[in-house]
């Protein structure tokens, strides 16, 4: 049998925050008590509850997950990973320290924000994305924050699913895709809403009322990102395929990348950084090449957009998590909670060093509670983004926090 972590609290005017978290993997009953002894300890909650779970996806496998998500009283919500992140977790002197296997519940609780879930039906490729909650999302309409959840980043146009949720609920809109350690990173991937566990759904949580939720994404500073610009002359959904009106591949080979094998493999050593004229820039994955020799990347793009190449690895990913985590507490020191959505990618960067980007937040955050979840694709309202006029994106290897 696992030891649980110790609970963390953090009280705020309008708002109560906890951490609740196990690490026992295998017995159901345990571990809900676990979980429950330290939701219990805190006390009486508030008028309006909800569970933002996040969980190793092994415990879904083995029936934990979904056992607590339905017994526990009150709505609970979440995704599966492969590391979750939180206060205290991780240190090797802790005598509690339990690796990768973990799972938490991020429970808030407020008289002042109401909570609202919205399931989509069954995702395939096929699906009309911009219409499949349309009318759930008409039904609630305007809120303050959302969180978006969904398995996995290929089942459907889920930036197309964004899109809708933010005309209809003008929510500024955070969360991720699941992700696994397969080398597909898609194998188990799985999002949670009321008590279940599903591989082809997409999940969102609405907050609503007092709440002033902010943001921030980065994928590395500018001094990684490599001389050259292009202009995007020719593209098609996901797939780039002239860049100053010639081949793709002519682009990158200018930079130096060898290409071979990479129809197969991501070119996981840099990123594109797009910017489409908007103030802002995002990354894309350079996933592989076309039988065509068009670059297939990890995200919709637009012909006239602007792209750079920068490089990634795990010096230039630790400085820019840092430098963004920082710049966020310094705009914002009366911060109740911090959710953090970091790409997979990132993640394979730290090697054998799993934990540094947790152990970074842990000593910038401090007693702050925070929630870091990897991703196989972000979500976050681009920098441009304001509460007036919402701007959210679907990010690729990119570190998102939002603050509230």
């Amino acid at each position: 049998m696992h030891k649980t972590m110790a609970l963390i609290i953090y009280m705020g005017l309008f708002m109560k925050v906890f951490i609740a978290r196990t690490s026992e993997v295998d017995d159901k009953e345990a571990a809900l008590k676990f979980i429950s002894d330290q939701i219990a300890a805190e006390g009486s909650l508030e008028k309006n509850t909800v569970g933002m779970l996040c969980c190793h996806y092994e415990f879904v496998l083995s029936g934990v997950a979904e056992y607590i998500a339905k017994n526990l009283p009150f709505p609970v919500v979440g995704t599966s990973t492969t590391l979750v992140g939180y206060n205290g977790a991780g240190n090797e002197d802790d005598e509690y320290n339990e690796g990768q296997f973990r799972l938490s519940i991020t429970v808030i609780s407020s008289d002042d924000i109401s909570f609202t879930t919205v399931i989509s039906e069954p995702l395939t490729p096929e699906t009309k994305a911009d219409e499949v909650c349309k009318k759930q999302f008409e039904e609630i309409g305007k809120q303050k924050l959302g969180i978006m959840m969904f398995p996995n980043i290929i089942l459907t146009d889920f930036q197309a699913l964004l899109d809708c949720a933010t005309t209809y609920t003008k929510a500024q809109i955070f969360g991720g895709s699941a992700v696994d350690d397969s080398p597909t990173y898609i194998e188990n991937c799985f999002v949670f809403a009321k008590g279940v566990a599903y591989r082809d759904r997409a999940v969102f949580l609405f907050m609503n009322g007092n709440i002033n939720p902010h943001f921030s994404t980065i994928v590395v500073t500018k001094d990684k990102y490599l001389k050259g610009k292009a202009i995007i002359t020719e593209a098609r959904g996901n797939e780039i395929i002239s860049l100053n009106g010639r081949p793709v591949t002519d682009f990158l080979s200018s930079l130096g990348f060898n290409l071979t094998g990479s129809k197969e493999n991501a070119i996981n050593s840099a990123v594109m950084i797009v910017d489409d004229g908007d103030g802002d820039e995002y990354g894309r994955s350079m996933m592989y090449l076309t039988p065509e020799n068009h670059l297939f990347v990890g995200g919709n793009v637009t012909t006239g957009a602007t792209v750079s190449v920068a490089m990634f690895e795990k010096k230039a990913v630790l400085d820019a998590s840092a430098a963004s985590t920082a710049e966020m507490l310094a705009a914002h020191p009366d911060a109740k909670v911090a959710f953090i959505s970091s790409c997979e990618t990132r993640h394979v960067l730290l090697g054998s060093n799993t934990f540094d980007g947790e152990n970074m937040l842990r000593n910038q955050l401090g007693g702050l509670p925070f929630s870091l979840a990897y991703a196989g694709g972000e979500v976050c309202p681009s920098n441009a983004s304001t509460p007036e006029n919402p701007i959210n994106r679907i990010f690729n290897q990119s570190y998102c926090i939002c603050m509230v």
